[in-house]
């Protein structure tokens, strides 16, 4: 016989195994998400349990070039540091799930970053005002040089990464004209102040590469572009939203402060290829 306390504890170990395994489907949801944006226009190589994802038409960029890793056999990985030199990639990143420090990488001077996936129902904030002096509105191809501009008022571009304005608003393009997301740029009191893009998977909605002009920031923009997903779920008819942030960064108090809840992490790591080539020797 099950006594209502017993019963009482079982309900609640069940709420918690629930609660669990929903944050494990969300993380790997974005996870997934984010696999798909490199993948987007890409072409992909196998390199035994690796795989090399590359945008041909954006080279020397970080972000253009992704090793996909399914083994850190330092045999494989060997022969992936030769495929990238004999493709004349400049610099490459792969991507673990979750907090992972892996030695082998480590050990050729591959750089760790942590980026925390961030989660949130669409609620009430769909339903926040955007102030007046803020306009997003759908982005064109011939608002390329506006983002490029944009881009040249910082070192730093939406992935934390230094590379050139033009090449890397090349590669947003590619990703948009492949279908992946959708981009949109923000105009503060009819000026342009930033862009960012929406990508969808099934009830999700994902934000990417958020980027914002130095002399606005803290001036509300953020906020604003969540309030902006929350509405394009809800007009979409999805019920989530989400985004990744590298820990400790700006993006991780404005998620915080609207909302956002972390649900898991992934490590980044990346290196230039010369520096590999190098080790191995």
């Amino acid at each position: 016989m099950i006594s209502n306390f017993d019963h009482g504890l079982d309900t609640k170990a069940s709420k918690a195994l629930y609660r669990r395994e929903d944050t494990k489907r969300q993380s790997e949801r974005l996870l997934s998400n984010d696999r798909d944006y490199f993948r987007a226009g890409a072409s992909i190589e196998n390199i035994g349990a690796c795989r090399i994802v590359r945008m041909k038409s954006c080279p020397g960029l970080s972000a253009a070039c992704v090793v996909e890793c399914d083994t850190t056999d330092p045999d494989n990985l060997r022969s992936v540091w030769q495929r990238l030199a004999e493709l004349k990639v400049n610099e490459f990143r792969t991507y673990l799930p979750g907090q992972r420090q892996d030695g082998i990488l480590e050990s050729y001077g591959c750089e760790p970053s942590v980026e925390a996936a961030y989660y949130a129902e669409v609620d009430e904030n769909a339903r926040r005002q955007i102030p007046d002096r803020i306009k997003i509105r759908p982005i064109s191809r011939t608002d390329d040089a506006i983002k490029t501009a944009l881009l040249n008022q910082d070192s730093a571009r939406p992935d934390g990464k230094d590379s050139p304005a033009n090449v890397y608003v090349e590669l947003e393009r590619r990703k948009i004209e492949a279908g992946y997301m959708k981009g949109f740029l923000i105009e503060v009191e009819n000026e342009p102040a930033g862009f960012f893009s929406l990508s969808t998977q099934g009830d999700l909605v994902r934000m990417k590469n958020l980027f914002s002009a130095p002399r606005i920031r803290g001036a509300g923009c953020g906020a604003a572009i969540v309030a902006f997903a929350h509405q394009y779920a809800s007009m979409t008819g999805r019920r989530h939203i989400g985004v990744f942030a590298i820990q400790g960064g700006a993006g991780e108090r404005l998620y915080t402060r609207n909302g956002l809840k972390v649900v898991g992490a992934q490590t980044e790591y990346s290196a230039s290829v010369a520096s590999l080539i190098g080790a191995q020797k």
